[in-house]
């Protein structure tokens, strides 16, 4: 498993590029820095664009505190993602567009 932390109040993501395992299927679990403040947005908060089979849908996992996501990782490529939180006390919607590299 490889966790991508999630930073809403500055709108980034560490890793900003997160890596596959090299030549074999991934699980990206994504954490939110602030729980106390932020939500996920909705039950599928990741989506890959262009990301056609090579990803499943994201989900909200709460035994793993956070959202995972299943990646193939068939073939080399760089993938944009959007991953979105909502702010728990003003609504705030923030999208944040990090990377996802197959190797």
């Amino acid at each position: 498993m490889k966790k991508i932390t999630v930073y809403p109040d500055t709108q980034t993501c560490t890793p900003k590029t997160a890596k596959a395992t090299t030549g074999e299927p991934t699980v990206f679990i994504f954490k939110l820095d602030n729980s106390n403040d932020w939500e996920w947005a909705g039950t599928s908060p990741v989506a890959v664009q262009a990301g056609g089979a090579e990803f499943s849908e994201s989900f909200v996992h709460t035994k793993q505190g956070g959202v995972v996501l299943f990646d193939k990782n068939t073939y080399p490529n760089t993938y944009k993602y959007t991953v979105t939180a909502i702010n728990k006390t003003t609504g705030q919607i923030v999208p944040i567009d990090p990377f996802i590299q197959n190797q």
